[in-house]
């Protein structure tokens, strides 16, 4: 009697440490305890568990800043790029307004070559405010098209970096579960974890690089059609300029002819 008491006391006991799903009924109505869980199996997946939070919070904070130090990098190209332009055209335009000051300090022998050299100016003015506009005009371009694209790859990342976590807690949440299982069901819930973890990550790597992929090849036509609208509109001032010069020898010629014809004339 005393022997019963102590077995029953032991079951009753031990049951309270065990999952409900340790208490089964056998065919035949006795009760019968299962191997309670293995106690570094749920201690592995706490662990886990813990790791992969502060990795995810590690990778924000990471992520936040990379972004925070592209915007600033970005922003500052364009401010030194922006200020070394301006600087560029006010020596320009200083140095032309002194080289004309002196031309005009010592006169002209007539009106006509005085006319002459005004109307080249004003074509020469006409010129570089062509000029100053098409600038300006592809330069405002590119960042525009920059910072779109910059959006949308960004979006393409963070849809990446949602999918792979969606990815991960649910091949967690069916990892997690192993620990009820036998040894052999562990291993075989380690090998199927691992797997949907690798297929998880070569596809955000994939749409890693789809989105890098897709940023470069659209910036690199948006940076080739801004050289080139530089360039040309540097080739339609030279030829302007070319033409002002041109004319302005003509009318020159043109009124010094006609001067030294008028006082040859008896």
């Amino acid at each position: 009697m005393k022997k019963s008491l102590t077995l029953l006391a032991t079951v009753a006991c031990c049951s309270q440490l065990l999952p409900i799903a340790a208490l089964a009924e056998t065919a035949t109505g006795t009760t019968t305890l299962t191997a309670p869980p293995p106690v570094k199996c749920n201690q592995a997946t706490g662990n886990y568990l813990i790791r992969l939070e502060k990795y995810r919070v590690e990778s924000d904070a990471k992520l936040s800043q990379v972004r925070a130090d592209t915007d600033a990098r970005i922003q500052k190209n364009r401010t030194v790029a922006n200020a070394k332009l301006t600087e560029r055209r006010g020596v320009a335009e200083a140095n032309q307004a002194a080289l004309w000051a002196k031309r005009d300090q010592r006169g002209y022998k007539n009106a006509a070559v005085q006319a002459a050299v005004q109307t080249y100016r004003t074509a020469i003015q006409t010129a570089q405010a062509a000029r100053k506009a098409a600038i300006d005009a592809a330069n405002a371009a590119y960042p525009t098209t920059q910072d779109a694209t910059l959006t949308v790859r960004r979006t393409a990342v963070d849809a990446a970096i949602k999918a792979r976590r969606d990815a991960v807690d649910a091949a967690f949440a069916t990892w997690k579960d192993r620990c009820v299982g036998t040894v052999t069901d562990r291993q075989a819930a380690n090998k199927a974890f691992r797997d949907a973890l690798t297929a998880a990550h070569t596809t955000y790597d994939a749409a890693i690089k789809a989105a890098f992929d897709t940023y470069k090849t659209t910036m690199t036509p948006a940076q080739t059609a801004r050289q080139a609208a530089i360039k040309a509109a540097n080739d339609t001032f030279k030829a302007a300029v070319k033409s002002a010069q041109d004319a302005l020898k003509a009318a020159r010629d043109a009124a010094l002819a006609t001067a030294k014809a008028t006082t040859t004339t008896p």
